[in-house]
């Protein structure tokens, strides 16, 4: 029934990113400081170096913590994912068949599904580690008489569909 899979996952990638980036930049944007004594000014890049000495030694992990890491990313991107995705359970997309017969639809990816795991790339200086994703989307159908009857279902699994999503770990976190 869906034509483009790859494209919808695409997409839902690409707008999980934004959802998970456009905080972090909203919180990097700050508005410029007026000017300051010389003193202060010189103080300050010692607390910027003291500050990125301590972030790197917080980005070391070892792999249970990493994996956990990315287990608890996969577990709320897929949340995310079902909150975001239509035709979904509290959204059920209907159409009237040739037949005049109603099919209701919808689209879930089973969180029991999820399967990690990450890698060390050969030659990156700027991502950690490659993580992957693994989950079915399950597209669940019920077709009847009428449209409420169809909303109403059962529904049943028509169509499940194995995804992988590539991940990156950088600065200590996992990230699209």
């Amino acid at each position: 029934m869906n034509t483009f899979p790859m494209l919808r996952s695409l997409l839902l990638g690409a707008a999980l990113s934004l959802l998970l980036v456009a905080p972090a930049l909203a919180a990097e944007v700050k508005p410029a400081p007026n000017a300051k004594p010389a003193a202060k000014a010189a103080a300050k890049p010692k607390a910027k170096a003291t500050s990125k000495k301590a972030a790197s030694k917080s980005t070391t992990t070892n792999s249970a913590d990493l994996q956990a890491r990315l287990d608890e990313f996969a577990r709320n991107t897929v949340a995310s994912m079902n909150r975001c995705v239509l035709p979904s359970c509290d959204k059920k997309e209907v159409r009237q068949n040739a037949d005049g017969t109603f099919t209701a639809r919808y689209i879930e990816i089973d969180p029991k599904s999820i399967e990690t795991s990450y890698k060390k790339p050969e030659n990156s200086k700027i991502v950690n580690y490659i993580g992957y994703m693994n989950y079915a989307e399950i597209e669940y159908v019920c077709t009847a008489g009428t449209k409420n009857a169809a909303l109403a279902g059962p529904f049943t699994p028509a169509r499940r569909e194995h995804m992988t999503e590539l991940v990156k770990y950088m600065k200590g976190k996992w990230t699209y």
